[in-house]
């Protein structure tokens, strides 16, 4: 078996992907979906983990609503999370997103099933047959983003700057440094395959500057569309970690009548900040995604909202304390990225205008 993504076959192509992460002869695997899903999909994910000899099982969520809009459909103390809890990893495929009731990474339930020892690994974003290939991991991306993770737990302090006029300061002294390279191959670890980034939770109240959001930067899901490409430059400044007051132009007043509207304070507060490191992602154009938009090589992603999100395993998940204000199903959680910016850690330059500095990070 290579590991390259290079194969005619979906369902081959999916266990190559799967075993990178360890998964194997007897492996007790979860293949969880929301009740709407793509059916080859779920074929080449069951297929696969046929392949590689898993004792697994499927598990559909049921849909659950509050008032009138969908809930998360894993609730603490169900059926569901007993499962899930019990598995030595949930394989998560891609899902229809949006639209159906679907389980909250940033809730108390999520990170009890993490934290419960049970490895997560999600391709409910970067896992349509096309990212599987095309953000295959490398080697040279994983150990760089494993390094990034390293160097970002050990630093105290963050700053950020930019051409443009951002100058933020955070403090990340004794947070965990974070880093995604879409493999779970330790107890407790969650990961997102498809991905590759390093970020932390700074301390909640430690920003204090301003972020410039410059044309062809992006807010992502805070204004909607990832695809939306900034057309103007929209100013954030931030005192004592939180957003004091939003500067520019109709982009501006979108995103500050936003915000509002979400009636969160958490919102207002950075949940995490760190850098992308996959060389294969692309900036925009036709089919942008998530994986994509987060992990491209050099950009920086700034993410406002809840950032409780812990789990077991070594470089891996936030471990803040910017806990949801009100219950779910409001999102919670949401940001964008930015190009062309400096990124320092205790004042050593790790981004140079986006790229990527220290030999050892590259």
């Amino acid at each position: 078996m290579t590991t390259s993504g290079q194969t005619n076959s979906f369902a081959q192509l999916v266990a190559e992907a799967l075993a990178l992460s360890k998964i194997g002869e007897g492996t007790r695997a979860a293949l969880l979906s929301s009740h709407v899903y793509d059916e080859r999909a779920m074929r080449a994910y069951s297929d696969a983990l046929d392949i590689l000899g898993a004792d697994w099982v499927r598990v559909i969520m049921a849909p659950r609503t509050q008032g009138t809009s969908f809930a998360n459909p894993v609730q603490e103390g169900s059926f569901v999370t007993d499962i899930l809890k019990s598995a030595d990893v949930v394989v998560r495929p891609t899902t229809a997103k949006g639209a159906v009731a679907d389980i909250g990474m940033y809730t108390p339930v999520f990170e009890e099933i993490i934290m419960s020892g049970t490895r997560w690994w999600d391709c409910s974003v970067g896992g349509s047959e096309t990212l599987l290939r095309k953000l295959f991991p490398t080697q040279a991306m994983i150990d760089r983003t494993r390094a990034g993770a390293v160097s970002m737990q050990d630093a105290k302090t963050l700053r950020i700057t930019s051409e443009a006029g951002t100058d933020l300061t955070l403090s990340v002294e004794g947070r965990i440094g974070h880093c995604q390279v879409g493999i779970v191959d330790e107890p407790g670890r969650w990961d997102n395959f498809g991905f590759g980034l390093v970020a932390t939770a700074p301390v909640e109240d430690s920003a204090n500057g301003k972020v410039v959001w410059d044309g062809g930067d992006s807010l992502g899901e805070l204004l909607g569309s990832y695809s939306a490409l900034l057309p103007e430059q929209v100013v954030t400044h931030f005192e004592d970690g939180k957003i004091v007051s939003i500067e520019g132009g109709w982009v501006a007043r979108r995103f500050e009548e936003y915000l509002a509207g979400l009636n969160r304070p958490e919102f207002y507060r950075i949940a995490h900040i760190g850098w992308g490191t996959h060389e294969s992602a692309a900036w925009g154009g036709p089919g942008w995604n998530t994986a994509e938009w987060e992990s491209y090589y050099g950009c920086i992603m700034l993410h406002l909202g809840m950032n409780i999100f812990s789990t077991l395993a070594p470089y891996n998940g936030l471990h803040g304390t910017s806990r949801p204000s009100i219950a779910w199903p409001m999102p919670s959680h949401a940001g964008g990225c930015l190009l062309r910016h400096d990124l320092y850690l205790d004042g050593e330059k790790i981004l140079n205008a986006g790229a990527i500095v220290p030999d050892g990070l590259k």
